[in-house]
């Protein structure tokens, strides 16, 4: 009896240690339940954005294809996803040379094309919306997937482009259709990736202004190298971070035609500042 009286005091998840102490096993019952944990979990409380798209959520595990996200520095680092590796540098590019860019949103919404006896729902992959001129929807397409062997195949390859565009003029946007052959252009994606990757946004605002201090005693044609040499002693080894960062703010351009590095090529614009 006295046995059981101490079991009930106990509780359904107590464990007796020895007299008078009692561990409450309730928590690690709980923990140690998968559903439990995963029913609120970190994914599902992210916003709508950082899943991805408006139309449909991309950002899943697939075998058959690459999925990611760019953090779009000209807009306020919005997370972008894509569905391939071709998006992503399709993004990019986008980031880096499009000075007017004011958003972009991952498949914004869906078209119905007159295609077939049913007809075809069309989801574009980006919607771009430029801060001057109209916007655009842009499909990004391999050009192994536009050009197959098969003839039959590439006629209702074509008809659903010219369907798509007709879509897309109709909503009152421009079509745009890139592939490789447009993104992938050297060095133009490798100066978009190391841009992207030097845009740092912890780059101290008085750094940036020694930077831009140290332009005034350089000719207008010059280098990163002539750069960093005026720079104060401790922002040399930031010298390539601080010119791409003072590029973004107009204050000098680098010679798009070469690969951008350390020894790279530049103009001061003098009529900016």
């Amino acid at each position: 009896m006295q046995k059981d009286r101490e079991k009930e005091a106990q509780g359904a998840y107590g464990i007796r240690h020895r007299a008078g102490k009692v561990l409450d096993r309730g928590p690690l019952e709980v923990a140690g339940n998968k559903k439990h944990v995963r029913k609120n979990s970190f994914r599902d409380r992210l916003p709508d954005l950082l899943k991805g798209s408006e139309v449909r959520k991309i950002r899943t595990r697939s075998r058959l294809g690459y999925t990611g996200a760019v953090p779009m520095t000209r807009i306020g680092r919005k997370v972008i996803s894509g569905e391939s590796l071709l998006e992503l540098d399709f993004l990019l590019v986008v980031d880096d040379v499009v000075g007017d860019l004011a958003d972009v949103v991952a498949q914004p919404m869906s078209f119905r094309l007159p295609l077939g006896r049913k007809g075809s729902t069309w989801i574009p992959d980006f919607l771009v919306v430029h801060q001057d001129g109209p916007s655009e929807l842009v499909e990004v397409k391999t050009e192994k997937t536009l050009h197959p062997a098969d003839v039959d195949r590439h006629t209702a390859i074509r008809a659903r482009v010219e369907a798509m565009r007709a879509a897309a003029n109709g909503a009152g946007y421009r079509f745009r259709l890139a592939t490789e052959r447009e993104i992938r252009v050297q060095p133009r994606l490798a100066n978009a990736r190391l841009v992207h990757h030097l845009m740092n946004p912890f780059l101290k605002t008085h750094d940036l202004r020694a930077g831009a201090a140290a332009l005034a005693d350089l000719p207008d044609a010059t280098d990163v190298a002539a750069f960093a040499a005026s720079l104060p002693p401790h922002l040399r080894p930031l010298a390539l971070m601080l010119a791409v960062n003072l590029e973004r703010g107009r204050m000098l351009a680098f010679d798009r035609t070469s690969p951008i590095g350390p020894s790279a090529s530049f103009r001061i614009r003098r009529n900016s500042r």
